[in-house]
């Protein structure tokens, strides 16, 4: 159980760091080019990269094993 607890607790890490990445960048150049802060589409891009940064986080950190055996069902 610990273990599954910090294979989560690691994939929550990479999604922040996606996600705060793109912060970094996109809402400055948002306030820029508008003028004033506003929810926009530069937080949907936050989101999809916080999204993306959980997902390709959790496939490097679960274990070989299960990526092994889906492989062998996945052509059955």
């Amino acid at each position: 159980m610990k273990n599954h607890l910090l294979r989560i607790a690691l994939a929550l890490e990479l999604a922040w760091i996606a996600g705060g990445t793109m912060a970094i960048f996109q809402l400055p150049a948002a306030y820029r080019w508008r003028g004033y802060w506003a929810i926009g589409g530069e937080w949907l891009l936050i989101l999809l990269a916080a999204a993306v940064g959980g997902w390709i986080g959790w496939g490097i950190i679960r274990p070989a094993r299960k990526r092994k055996k889906a492989r062998q069902h996945r052509y059955c």
